[in-house]
């Protein structure tokens, strides 16, 4: 078997160019995620943190995964596999051994060249000697990247103007730092286990001073990590993300609300990881391991850190609360007051146990907060609002079969809280997937780090099924049916009555020849609210409100060095029998020559209120994502400059935005008083690398892409 596979590895050698090692996103899997990171945005207006899925994808290509080495549960959380290709990769694996060559991945079923050349940047061959010892391992072949980062807004909101210019509105001077967002960031890493972070950001608006609280940035985050070979799997100190069962319990990183990569509607990842992001919120603050002996796994963490709270008056007493939707900024001095006023202890363990690619578990976490929640009268609040004392309990299951996956999670809360998912995926014909899930989160069920599949935010006050469907007909053409159906048993935000409602998408991604790629999407959206804002203290009538959206993108390659990226957007939403309706058009087109890359872009949009603004992204810099979002009448333009040398990859983006017909006030800080928009973002990566020796056994650097010359940096 071993001779004729070698014989196999060696006719394919030919078909292949091997080029070096590109450690930025792919523009095929950058615009992959970003279609998916709109469609997000598009389901939730008020979507957060949508640039860390960008940064955990970074730091996948980054820090390569040794393919030889991971367990074969971990094979599933690999980005752009489906169910089918990681099981029939943990097959081959399990068969023939250890994987010899790139090109050896071409033998597996369902692998064609897109999804080699999409593994092969985010994997390696490389492994580490065992007997090798632990401090050499960990410094050996040590990466280095240092990132500067300065966002610069040229025509800024009334909020930055000085008091003493001719604008003489209530709001002038009202921020006093500079209307420029600046970041900087430092990562070390090694093949043989050690991972160090370093981020120091500021957001436009905050000023950089060293006063209690703040030394210098505003937000500083950082991590060290350790990965072991036996027992101890992995030693995290400082800022990390939890992953657990399927998210009700405790899921702290970026998660879609239904779905991801090719439909996957079932949660997998590490449970622990650093923390890459530069938002202020989403993570955990302390320490963790991870045991692994045998088929048990044993993770344990806890996490002491500030948040921001808010101080409440009530009769002559100010005491601080806990702040429901904290933004993380700190400009102004009532936001600042309000910066790290509220400790939050976090301790807990998850036990699993293994079976191959499958896994079983129960997770244990208590949250507490030193300060109690916000008194409120609204009724949609009562039970959603998160409590000073939690503590979560969950079983949760993931069993990887021939040709059905089932999963779930059942989550408990005290007092009486009950959250429960279940669901299953199917291979169907025509290389098809089906997804089935339902769940029933009740009212009483309380998870601050929760992040489950669902309709809303918190998972709790909801029930519903989804159903799904992904074929390709054929070789070229991909299609997916997704229907999701939900109701509410008590009042929401917006809603005075229970409410149901329902949610369809239908998607098609055709590629007809190698340099044209197309990709529609339909969305529908049918729920039942209020019909008109209202005091908690008189309830609305109930009105029917519908959302809809088309869209459209094509990608055309005229040349290794010209490429052409046409959008088209369509949107509708009724309330109460209002219609109102909202277009965009963008275009952009990209031309490359050695190692400098030039995009121009344009957008051109029409969508008077803020339920139909375009959900279009537009070209960004390295570990960014953007959607504009203007609302009114007008077009934006922008420029965007890759170039690399040597170590140095520099970025240049330069936006400018001409609003045609929109309202200019001053109700608040954030309110422009001109219809321009212009911005500049200039980002500087440095990378290096310190060769200290081989401590591989099979090659010395991995081949990232097998089939075409890697994207300009």
């Amino acid at each position: 078997m071993f001779k004729l596979r070698s014989t196999i590895l060696g006719l394919l050698l030919p078909m292949v160019t091997v080029n070096c090692l590109c450690q930025e996103i792919p523009s095929s899997i950058r615009n992959k995620a970003e279609l998916l990171l709109e469609e997000e945005n598009e389901r939730d207006l008020e979507a957060a943190n949508t640039n860390q899925l960008l940064d955990e994808l970074a730091v996948q290509f980054s820090h390569p995964i040794a393919l030889n080495q991971i367990r074969a549960n971990e094979i599933l959380s690999l980005p752009f596999l489906n169910r089918n290709q990681a099981i029939e990769l943990m097959k081959y694996r399990e068969t023939y051994g250890k994987i010899l060559s790139l090109n050896e991945l071409l033998l597996i079923p369902g692998f064609d060249s897109t999804t080699v050349n999409q593994i092969a940047q985010i994997i390696t061959l490389d492994e580490i000697e065992q007997s090798t010892p632990l401090m050499k391992r960990l410094f050996s072949n040590i990466k280095n990247q240092v990132e500067l980062r300065w966002s610069q807004n040229l025509s800024p909101p009334i909020g930055y103007h000085p008091a003493s210019d001719s604008i003489n509105y209530r709001y002038a001077g009202y921020y006093p730092g500079i209307a420029a967002g600046r970041r900087f960031k430092y990562t070390l890493s090694s093949p043989g286990g050690l991972a160090i972070g370093l981020t120091a950001e500021n957001d436009a608006g905050e000023p950089f001073r060293f006063e209690k609280g703040q030394p210098g940035f505003d937000f500083i985050s950082g991590y060290i990590q350790v990965t072991g070979r036996k027992v101890i799997k992995r030693i995290l100190l400082g800022d990390y993300s939890l992953s657990l069962g399927q998210g009700l319990a405790a899921w702290t990183g970026f998660s879609f609300r239904k779905g991801g990569y090719d439909e996957r509607v079932w949660k997998r990842g590490k449970a622990i990881k650093p923390y890459t992001s530069g938002d202020g919120n989403l993570f955990l603050r302390g320490g963790a391991i991870e045991l692994n002996h045998k088929r048990v796994n044993l993770t344990l963490y806890s996490s002491i850190r500030a948040i921001d709270g808010r101080i409440y008056t009530d009769d002559t007493l100010n005491y601080p609360v806990i702040s429901e939707g904290t933004t993380g900024l700190h400009r102004t001095k009532s936001e600042r007051e309000r910066r790290g006023i509220v400790n939050q202890f976090i301790y807990g363990a998850d036990l699993s146990y293994l079976v191959n690619s499958s896994a079983i578990g129960i997770t244990f976490i208590t949250t507490e907060f030193s300060a109690p929640p916000t008194p409120t009268i609204e009724l949609y609040r009562i039970y959603s609002k998160t409590k000073q004392f939690n503590k979560n309990y969950s079983l949760h299951y993931l069993f990887i079969g021939k040709r059905i996956t089932l999963f779930g999670e059942v989550a408990l809360s005290e007092p009486n809280g009950l959250a429960f998912i279940i669901g299953n995926t199917t291979e169907t014909p025509f290389n098809g997937i089906l997804n089935m899930v339902y769940r029933n989160y009740n009212l009483h069920y309380s998870a601050p780090l929760s992040n489950g599949f669902g309709e809303n935010s918190h998972n709790n006050n909801e029930r519903g099924f989804f159903l799904s469907w992904g074929f390709k007909p054929t070789p070229s053409l991909n299609l997916s049916l997704s229907s999701d159906v939900y109701k509410t048993s008590w009042i929401a935000y917006r809603t005075d009555f229970p409410s149901n409602g329902k949610e369809y998408t239908i998607k098609a991604t055709w590629q007809p020849l190698k340099e044209i790629g197309i990709s529609l999407r339909f969305r529908g959206e049918d729920k039942t609210m209020n019909s008109s804002s209202s005091s908690t203290e008189i309830l609305a009538e109930p009105t029917s409100s519908r959302r809809t959206t088309i869209s459209s993108r094509i990608d055309f390659k005229h040349s290794e060095n010209l490429k052409f990226c046409t959008r088209l957007e369509w949107k509708e939403s009724e309330t109460g029998g209002k219609s109102k309706e909202g277009t965009a058009l963008g275009q952009s087109i990209t031309y490359t020559y050695n190692n400098l890359s030039i995009t121009l872009s344009t957008l051109l949009f029409t969508s008077l209120s803020y339920e139909v603004r375009s959900s279009l992204s537009e070209p960004e810099i390295q570990g960014n994502f953007t959607i504009p979002g203007l609302i009114g009448e007008g077009y934006r333009n922008s420029i965007l400059i890759k170039w690399k040398y040597h170590s140095i990859n520099l970025n240049l983006k330069y936006s400018h935005a001409q609003l045609h017909h929109s309202q200019c006030n001053t109700d608040s800080p954030d309110s422009y008083i001109t219809p321009t928009r212009d911005s500049f973002t200039l980002q500087i990566i440095y990378k290096s690398r310190r060769k200290t020796g081989k401590v591989n056994a099979q090659t010395d650097a991995p081949a990232r892409y097998l089939f075409e010359p890697s994207d300009p940096q």
